[in-house]
């Protein structure tokens, strides 16, 4: 066990992480990411678009057993900027652009 405050060299950090490929179905920018149930879920952001960012309600879930991203869903509204979270076994997403 290590203090939140130790200084971690690479070798220590590349021990405790694993890097995941992020290619979901949809490129996005500014979303929300959350874990949950083994998956990892990238929610709502945005696509650049030529004038402006186009925001997105899509919801993509990575399956790591799989190596795959799919539609999982939409969120009510779309947004971008928000914060997710997994509480007692709900994905919360708070905040948007």
């Amino acid at each position: 066990m290590f203090s939140p405050l130790a200084i971690l060299s690479s070798s220590q950090c590349s021990s405790l992480f694993k890097v995941l490929p992020f290619h979901p179905r949809t490129p996005l920018y500014d979303h929300a990411v959350a874990t949950f149930d083994g998956f990892v879920y990238a929610i709502a952001g945005s696509v650049e678009g030529k004038a402006s960012l186009l925001l997105q309600d899509k919801v993509q879930c990575y399956n790591p057993h799989l190596n795959h991203w799919d539609f999982v869903g939409a969120m009510q509204e779309a947004r971008a900027k928000a914060a997710a979270t997994e509480h007692e076994g709900l994905l919360y997403v708070s905040g948007n652009l």
